[in-house]
């Protein structure tokens, strides 16, 4: 960035990141909205992924980001490949359940070890 057009930006913001339990009820949330219910052993897991994330500190890390997209990307989608291959007629609950084994296989796709972060583009003039 040019230090011209730096100067016309006097302002910076810093956000924090949101914190294991923000985290938890963004999750929930969105689970929510789509009358998804997590069962007790799936809460304990994804509540234990999130810390075990958090302890890391990795660079260009966008905690609510990683949320969104494990769950709408890892968590919904191994739900539905767990009842795809379930044999018998389901209830609208079964369909509606997330169980640990989801949350497992979610992690195991979107956790920090097998994802790479890429640092975000730079927004502005090159110099």
């Amino acid at each position: 960035m040019t230090p011209c057009l730096v100067s016309r930006f006097p302002y910076k913001f810093i956000f924090k990141d949101y914190t294991a339990d923000e985290l938890m009820q963004i999750a929930l949330s969105l689970l929510r909205k789509d009358d998804y219910v997590l069962s007790a052993d799936a809460a304990a897991l994804l509540r234990k992924a999130i810390a075990d994330i958090l302890s890391e500190k990795i660079k260009n890390f966008g905690n609510a980001r990683w949320i969104t997209q494990l769950v709408h990307n890892g968590i919904i989608p191994a739900m539905a490949n767990r009842l795809a291959s379930t044999p018998h007629a389901l209830t609208r609950e079964a369909y509606q359940l997330i169980e640990a084994s989801d949350v497992k296989r979610a992690y195991e796709q979107f956790n920090s070890k097998t994802i790479e972060l890429k640092p975000r583009r730079q927004v502005g003039f090159s110099a």
